[in-house]
């Protein structure tokens, strides 16, 4: 950009002559975009006096740096001039970030001193900046301005602008993900090919594919394989997905996978919310069958188990004492009948 910038004022020198006492900008440009969230870059601008002629020392130059807020200016240090011997000339602020406004970096002409006008009166500066938030090609500038304002200003060289975007970085690569009914459990397995600021895997179950409850976390370890067995499906269609946070609390999501489970038998369960008892109408196969009945909560947590030695018709169960929630109801037979249903207890 020097070199663009040099070979720039050469070839106009003589126009310029025109003029005196240019604040002028000639280019401005980051080192690499996009960039991933927290990743580390820079930005490089050239300011100049666009004249031969040095501004008074009563003229006070300056050259904002407008940055958007998908990035950050860290500390007031981080920057440096292409010569040492612009720091005789100009002092540099940055105002803290804002969320919505970004931030702006102040090249401003030191009090009772001279701006040099020519090549003595051209640099530039670099300094870092953090990838913030995930924007796609957000607008940064640098603009020149004088006060008092000078007549002879040439307005055409005032502003020079770019863009630059910002990309999330996932926590986790996920190579694949599967889930598969085996022994009336659910058995998930993921495969990831690297883990970057990875704490945990929350996995997440539904029965309509939209609302999602947490049946189990799994602690990323940076191994290459996972796992987690869910030990209370209901009676046919389970969809699951991962919930991936990282060390910063920043929360991502793999995508869902199906899972059917079929019912021996057929099984009626009544009331639905359930305020003091549940009432389970039994196929005709399972009545007069020994059976267990289990009622867990959506952490597979056992909250309360009977043993029936002849199922009736009509079984009822109490839960007037269980607080209100959504539980799996379990009822499984000794000839292999077995049937899982999501129940709620409403108070």
């Amino acid at each position: 950009m020097k070199k663009y910038f040099i070979s720039l004022l050469i070839l106009t020198s003589t126009y310029y002559q025109t003029w005196a006492q240019d604040p002028a900008c000639a280019g401005i440009d980051e080192g690499k975009s996009p960039i991933s969230v927290g990743e580390k870059t820079f930005i490089t601008a050239d300011f100049l006096n666009g004249s031969s002629t040095a501004f008074q020392s009563t003229t006070t130059v300056q050259w904002l740096i407008n940055t958007p807020p998908c990035i950050e200016i860290r500390g007031t240090g981080n920057y440096f001039f292409d010569d040492a011997n612009a720091a005789n000339y100009v002092d540099v602020t940055v105002t803290a970030y804002d969320p919505v406004d970004g931030q702006l970096l102040q090249i401003t002409s030191k009090p009772g001193v001279a701006f040099p006008g020519g090549l003595i009166g051209a640099w530039n500066i670099t300094f870092d900046i953090f990838g913030k938030t995930e924007a796609n090609n957000q607008p940064y500038s640098i603009q020149a301005i004088s006060n008092p304002l000078v007549g002879t200003n040439n307005t055409g060289n005032d502003n020079v602008g770019q863009s630059i975007s910002v990309v999330g970085v996932l926590p986790v690569s996920i190579l694949d993900f599967s889930a598969v009914a085996k022994t009336g459990n659910a058995v998930l397995n993921w495969n990831v090919t690297q883990e970057i600021n990875a704490h945990r895997y929350e996995v997440e179950h539904s029965i309509n594919g939209n609302n999602f409850n947490k049946v189990g976390t799994v602690t990323a370890t940076n191994a290459k394989t996972y796992n987690f067995t869910h030990n209370n499906p209901i009676t046919g269609a389970n969809y699951y997905r991962l919930r991936i946070a990282d060390l910063d609390g920043k929360i991502n999501y793999s995508g869902i996978r199906k899972v059917s489970f079929e019912s021996n038998g057929k099984i009626v369960v009544y009331p639905l919310p359930a305020s003091t008892v549940i009432n389970i109408v039994v196929a005709d196969n399972a009545i007069g069958k020994a059976a267990q009945l289990k009622l867990t909560d959506m952490m597979g947590r056992l909250v309360q188990q009977e043993q029936i030695r002849n199922l009736n018709r009509t079984e009822s169960i109490s839960v007037g004492l269980i607080p209100n929630g959504i539980y799996y109801l379990n009822l499984r037979t000794d000839n292999g009948t077995e049937f899982k249903q999501l129940i709620s207890v409403q108070h």
